[in-house]
C-alpha cells in the first residue's frame, strides 16, 4: 500500500467533458446473492465529496462489469448508469 492516499477511488478516466473534468470510480466487490455489499468508507466518502466540488464525476462501481458500464456512460455510450 506504498504511496496509495486513503479515501483516494480506484479508477480514475483522464477525459474531461463539458460538464466535468474527469471520472473517478471507487471498486467494490460485486453484489452476491444473500451477500451484504460494501459500502464507500467515510475517509472514500469525503474524498468523493471533495472530488465532486470540484468538478469530478465519482461513482462506486461494485465489479468490472457496472465499471466498464459506468465508463460507458460518461462516455455517451450508454444511458444511464
Amino acid at each position: 500500500a506504498e504511496g496509495v492516499h486513503p479515501g483516494i477511488p480506484d479508477i480514475f478516466l483522464a477525459v474531461p467533458d463539458q460538464y466535468r473534468s474527469g471520472l473517478f470510480i471507487e471498486m467494490k466487490r460485486p453484489k452476491a446473492p444473500g451477500v451484504r455489499a460494501g459500502s464507500p468508507s467515510k475517509a472514500q466518502r469525503e474524498v468523493m465529496q471533495a472530488l465532486i466540488a470540484r468538478g469530478y464525476c465519482c461513482k462506486v462501481a461494485y465489479g468490472a462489469d457496472e465499471a466498464r458500464r459506468v465508463i460507458e456512460w460518461y462516455l455517451g455510450w450508454e444511458e444511464e448508469a
